[in-house]
C-alpha cells in the first residue's frame, strides 16, 4: 500500500516504456494494464481497497513490453486471474451519419492535439477511437462501440454539457 504523497498521488503518468502511479486503487492500475475501461471490467470477487504505488520501466527499444509485463506484475503480487470475456450488456453506438463520415473529413492537422474544456470537446489528428474513449470514459459512463468504420486521424469539435449528456447524443 502507499501513503501517497508524491507528484503524482491519485494520478498515472503513461509514457513509451513506463507506467507509474501513487496513491490509487487497484481497479484503475488493472485497467490500466489491460488498456480496456473501468465500463468494461467486472471484479467477480472485491478488489483489496487500499492505494498502491505502481512502477513499470521497460528498457528502451522494448517498449511494447511495458503492458504485459505490469499485467505480470498485478497477476503476480495480487494473485490476480484476468480474462477476456463477451457479455451481453447494454451499451451506445457510434455509427456513421445517412453521409457515412462525409461530415468528417480527415486530419489536416500537423500535430495532434486533444481538449476538453469550456464546453467543447476538440482534438486534432486524432483516431475515433480516442473520441469513443471520451465518450465512454468521461460522459457517458457505459460502454460505447465504435460501428463508424472510420479509420483516419480527425479533427472536431463537439459542444457538451455535464448536466446533461444529450448533447452529445444528438
Amino acid at each position: 500500500p502507499s501513503t501517497g504523497s508524491g507528484p503524482l498521488f491519485g494520478g498515472m503518468l503513461i509514457a513509451p516504456g513506463r507506467i507509474e502511479s501513487d496513491g490509487l486503487p487497484l481497479l484503475p492500475a488493472i485497467v490500466t494494464a489491460y488498456r480496456t475501461s473501468n465500463y468494461r471490467t467486472v471484479e467477480s470477487v472485491p478488489l483489496p481497497k487500499h492505494l498502491y504505488k505502481f512502477k513499470v520501466l521497460v528498457p528502451k527499444g522494448r517498449e511494447e513490453l511495458v503492458y504485459p509485463v505490469f499485467q505480470q506484475a498485478l497477476e503476480v503480487t495480487f494473485g490476480l486471474k484476468v480474462r477476456r470475456e463477451m457479455r451481453e450488456a447494454d451499451v451506445f453506438v457510434l455509427r456513421p451519419g445517412p453521409e457515412k463520415g462525409k461530415g468528417l473529413p480527415p486530419s489536416k492537422a500537423n500535430e495532434s492535439s486533444e481538449r476538453h474544456d469550456k464546453g467543447f470537446l476538440r482534438a486534432k489528428k486524432q483516431p475515433i477511437k480516442k473520441l469513443v474513449d471520451l465518450l465512454e470514459g468521461m460522459f457517458l459512463r457505459a460502454p460505447v462501440v465504435d460501428e463508424t468504420g472510420l479509420t483516419a486521424e480527425y479533427d472536431w469539435e463537439l459542444p457538451y454539457n455535464r448536466a446533461s449528456n444529450n448533447v452529445l447524443l444528438d
